[in-house]
């Protein structure tokens, strides 16, 4: 697999070709467990960046097409007239020249697994190579990630310059985590670490040494006293791995129905005129901003209107 440290220019050679591949910042949202809210943070966050000026590109890796389905329903990105499918078999062409563009999946996508081994390499490289074909159309990537431990989880980390993992504050959940780091062919140490040889299991080089961890976020999180356990838990054994903003307190999501609105309804909840959203957006702002700022993406000087008062 050639991972985000194998990136070239696209349409040069020789030593012009190991620049750098920088334009564009890639931000995977990612839990191989499904009902964390994975894919209303990646279409929220694809709308503020989008709404503070930034040429978004949403890449959508769920079969299940919740993403897309939102977006459309909103208006506010122009969809692809291919899918992430095409992406993975080498087939897509260049996008539509807008400012929040999305790449569907497809259903038979949850199938990329049954390929076999000798594709996987086959489906990372075209994705990559279909990336840096992008790399001057788009300043920020959004790939919303399949909750399934296959090629499509891989593919994201290899391609991805920043990992933001969501999840729900119960005991099982967050107990999982370990996998998610530890999975011996596409967890995130074996990508940004690579892997000693052991029994049955050869040595392997790192794939995106330069991936960041931007943190576990809670989401979804409504106070109740079993989640204050497993956060425990998790400050207990993975201090280190929290995603905190600025100050040191840690970043967590709550539970709002401003945000299923605004998924129904396919709009940014900073756009929505209503009390509880402006509450929403007042939580959610700084933790949105605290991910752009990690992506070390320059923000355009105008930003967005204010959001008005609200109606009933």
């Amino acid at each position: 697999i050639a991972g985000r440290s194998s990136r070239y220019r696209a349409g040069v050679s020789g030593a012009e070709a190991i620049s750098a591949w920088n334009a564009v910042k890639v931000l995977t949202i990612a839990n191989n467990k499904g009902g964390v809210g994975k894919t209303a943070l990646a279409c929220q966050f694809g709308h503020y960046v989008a709404d503070r000026g930034l040429r978004t590109l949403l890449l959508e890796f769920d079969g299940q097409m919740n993403a897309s389905a939102s977006l459309a329903r909103g208006g506010s990105a122009m969809r692809a007239p291919f899918s992430m499918m095409d992406v993975f078999e080498g087939r897509a062409d260049s996008l539509p020249k807008e400012s929040f563009v999305v790449v569907p999946a497809v259903e038979i996508m949850e199938k990329l697994q049954a390929a076999g081994g000798d594709k996987f390499n086959d489906f990372v490289n075209h994705l990559r190579d279909w990336m840096i074909a992008q790399d001057e159309a788009f300043d920020v990537c959004v790939i919303d990630n399949a909750p399934s431990k296959d090629i499509r989880w891989g593919a994201s980390m290899a391609t991805a310059d920043a990992l933001v993992i969501p999840l729900q504050l119960r005991q099982e959940a967050v107990e999982g985590v370990a996998s998610f780091f530890d999975h011996p062919d596409f967890g995130y140490r074996r990508m940004k670490h690579g892997r000693a040889a052991r029994t049955g299991c050869a040595a392997a080089k790192p794939v995106n040494p330069d991936l960041k961890l931007i943190g576990l976020l809670p989401n979804l999180v409504q106070r109740m006293a079993r989640e204050k356990r497993a956060h425990d838990w998790l400050q207990e054994n993975y201090p280190t791995l929290l995603m905190t903003l600025p100050g040191g307190a840690d970043a967590l999501i709550k539970h709002r129905v401003a945000l299923y609105e605004a998924q129904e309804r396919g709009v940014f909840v900073g756009n929505l005129r209503t009390k509880e959203a402006r509450e929403v957006w007042d939580e959610v702002k700084p933790i949105f901003g605290e991910i752009l700022r990690q992506l070390e993406v320059p923000v355009p000087a105008v930003a967005a209107a204010p959001i008005t008062e609200n109606t009933p």
